[in-house]
């Protein structure tokens, strides 16, 4: 069986549009498949297969978001620098402030919230949040207006601390682009 009969039978084959899921070993979500150079991405060799060599300096990206996906065609795959995959990270909220990945491992901490901090819950979704997304986009509003942090506090049941921290960007970071 030749390399390409192989790799494709570990794969779910849809309509063009679909993802194509990877049917065989994975690590961290991206299927894993041995080529005669050694282990590579699934999606990787996906996009060789039918696109030809990544050029260097470039990565091969997902589109739909979905790690196990190896459908090459557009929505899917695409190529993009590392600036492009941070960009694309961040535009679809999959990335939370916090020390490098990089920093945080060279310091000792392989906690998850400290090596993936995209997975904390954020918002209303946060254990201890007392507002609602849309709430807090009200008080962002009112930082505009000439409102004092302790008058916005007792208008939504808070300490002033806690709406100085939304004004700063401390936190629902994730609501700050916005404004």
């Amino acid at each position: 069986m030749g390399l390409a009969e192989r790799f494709w039978s570990k794969v779910r084959i849809l309509t063009p549009d679909e993802c194509w899921p990877w049917l065989a070993g994975t690590n961290q979500g991206y299927g894993w498949f041995k080529t005669e150079q050694g282990p590579d991405r699934a999606h990787r060799v996906a996009w060789v297969l039918c696109n030809g060599p990544i050029p260097d300096g470039l990565f091969v990206l997902h589109g739909c978001d979905n790690r196990p996906c190896c459908n090459p065609h557009p929505g899917h795959l695409f190529l993009g620098t590392h600036q492009d995959n941070m960009e694309d990270k961040v535009n679809k909220g999959r990335h939370a402030k916090g020390p490098p990945h990089s920093l945080v491992v060279a310091r000792g901490r392989h906690h998850g919230s400290h090596t993936h901090p995209e997975r904390r819950p954020r918002g209303s979704s946060h254990g201890s949040s007392k507002l609602t997304e849309r709430e807090a986009i009200e008080l962002l509003r009112l930082k505009r207006y000439d409102v004092s942090m302790k008058e916005a506090a007792d208008a939504y049941g808070l300490v002033p601390g806690s709406v100085g921290d939304l004004w700063r960007g401390k936190t629902w970071s994730h609501l700050q682009r916005s404004f």
